[in-house]
């Protein structure tokens, strides 16, 4: 009688306890990038799209800034460091009826930051793009070395990125 009473107990006790199982609560920004999907992408094209979802009529604004021609377009460890001081796109927008956007932006070369800010709530998202132009001669070069390499070194050059 007394291990009928326990188990019901214990039993009863893990069918209450499961239902205390809760998310904690997050504040919802009102916008959400879709495209670009990474913190930072790598293009040859010198155009990109930018979309994302929010509440229908929320008020957008979209920027992208460019580095100036006198900073190194070499990527620094640190993005956030990086001077952004032209600006190439200002656009204002609303999310429409179905709560997407989409827009497609000009870039310049090396990197863009690009930021897609409410206007209702402030909710901000950064994205940094970096358009580089291929040569016809680099990426003849680079195929000439897969050519001539063989399966091993290829292996090794993946392997020790």
């Amino acid at each position: 009688m007394m291990k009928k009473l326990v188990s019901g107990v214990l039993i009863g006790l893990m069918l209450a306890g499961s239902g205390f199982v809760g998310n904690p609560v997050q504040a919802e920004q009102s916008i959400e990038a879709i495209k670009p999907q990474a913190n930072y992408t790598v293009t040859t094209n010198s155009t990109a799209v930018v979309s994302g979802k929010g509440d229908p009529g929320t008020p957008v604004l979209l920027e992208v800034y460019a580095q100036s021609n006198n900073i190194s377009m070499q990527r620094d460890a640190d993005t956030k460091n990086s001077n952004f001081t032209r600006r190439t796109t200002k656009d204002y927008f609303k999310i429409g009826s179905m709560g997407i956007f989409v827009k497609e932006i000009r870039l310049s070369l090396g990197e863009n930051k690009v930021i897609i800010k409410s206007l209702s709530d402030g909710a901000r998202i950064e994205k940094i793009i970096n358009f580089k132009k291929l040569e016809e001669s680099s990426v003849k070069k680079s195929m000439e070395q897969l050519r001539e390499s063989s399966m091993t070194q290829l292996m090794n050059n993946m392997i020790s990125q």
